[in-house]
């Protein structure tokens, strides 16, 4: 599952989108060659590090590529002493390497590992993961309503992924909650239209739902999609699907067909959490949100184009500090910030608006 396969990947490349930099110390300054862009060319023990980047600061960067081109980013401290160099490069912790320079090629050793680094073209850790600044936080109470998210035009709908319930949510009006809606099963994709807003419920079935809030009235029903749908989005006159099985589609409510568009079966393995991952679709381009990390994805290629971090110092896929939700509101990209109090039960939500650098 995604959670599984970005969780192993971290772990075997000893990567993290955690962007936090610690700050270096200043006993020496480094030595001026070891500054620059090192590719790693012992991949096979380290699959997905691709780049070391030294600063004379003594900050250095791991950059990382992992399947479909999904970029992953790591800011750490480093110290340079005569022939020895200190910087986590395993995610073991700090690690004391003997260090040479042959020609382009810089090697570092410690006892039971040698590393191999090519002097590179310079790589800028600021583009291969974008750091996002959220614009603004609105309070929107205290609540397990959290889940995906969509703006129809005037307000957010919220899918709770715990009280299986959409929220209608005031845009304009300190996002007070106009309506609530039960729903037979947890809504696990939202993709609003002018004639209502389709859902997508496969504990209860495969197909989709356009229905008018708050009465739930259902409008039009789909045929059963080729898979569990758990994300949609908007997309011109279609309706964007994304399936357990990795598969991206597009609905024709027209021609009620499921076309296929793309696949990304190693991404997508297994169990996704319900209600985790949201899409939203933009210009064209397609993004999804996971915790706190979002991606704009070529659907033509299968391939990651673009990979942001949503918050600095995060502490990896876990509730507190993620983001649930995506939905672009005419002007801004909104999503739902989730801080958790003094216990599990006091869980707060902030409506956060943000535009990509």
């Amino acid at each position: 599952m995604l959670r599984t396969v970005l969780k192993s990947a971290i772990t075997i490349c000893g990567i993290s989108l955690i962007l936090a930099v610690v700050p270096g110390c200043k006993k020496n300054s480094p030595a001026p060659s070891l500054a620059g862009t090192w590719k790693n060319i012992d991949t096979v023990s380290s699959p997905g590090f691709k780049y070391l980047v030294l600063r004379n600061d003594q900050t250095a960067y791991k950059l990382g590529t992992l399947i479909y081109n999904l970029h992953t980013k790591e800011g750490v401290a480093y110290v340079v002493e005569k022939n020895e160099i200190t910087l986590p490069l395993s995610g073991m912790g700090a690690t004391v390497y003997s260090y040479q320079v042959s020609g382009d090629t810089l090697y570092m050793t410690s006892p039971g590992s040698t590393w191999r680094f090519k002097k590179d073209a310079d790589q800028d850790p600021a583009v291969w993961v974008r750091d996002i600044s959220i614009s603004s936080f609105s309070s929107a109470g205290n609540g397990f309503w959290l889940g995906p998210l969509d703006y129809n035009g005037s307000s957010y709908v919220i899918s709770s992924v715990y009280t299986k319930k959409l929220y209608s949510v005031n845009a304009t009006n300190t996002l007070q909650v106009d309506s609530t809606t039960a729903m037979g099963g947890i809504a696990t994709g939202l993709a609003s239209s002018a004639s209502g807003t389709w859902i997508s419920t496969p504990s209860v079935d495969l197909k989709l739902r356009n229905i008018d809030l708050p009465t739930s009235t259902v409008s039009a029903l789909s045929s059963a999609a080729p898979a569990a749908v758990i994300s949609m989005a908007k997309h011109g006159s279609k309706i964007l699907v994304l399936t357990a099985t990795g598969t991206f589609y597009d609905y024709d409510p027209v021609s009620d067909n499921f076309i296929p568009l793309a696949s990304l079966p190693q991404f997508f393995s297994g169990s996704i959490p319900t209600g985790y991952i949201d899409l939203e679709v933009k210009d064209d381009k397609v993004y999804f949100l996971y915790f706190t990390y979002l991606m704009e994805l070529d659907l033509a290629a299968g391939q990651f184009t673009k990979t942001y971090n949503l918050q600095s110092g995060a502490t990896g896929l876990s509730l507190n500090g993620s983001y649930f939700g995506l939905c672009y509101d005419g002007t801004s990209f909104v999503s739902e910030r989730v801080t958790q109090g003094t216990s599990a039960y006091d869980i707060h939500i902030d409506i956060a608006k943000f535009n990509l650098p």
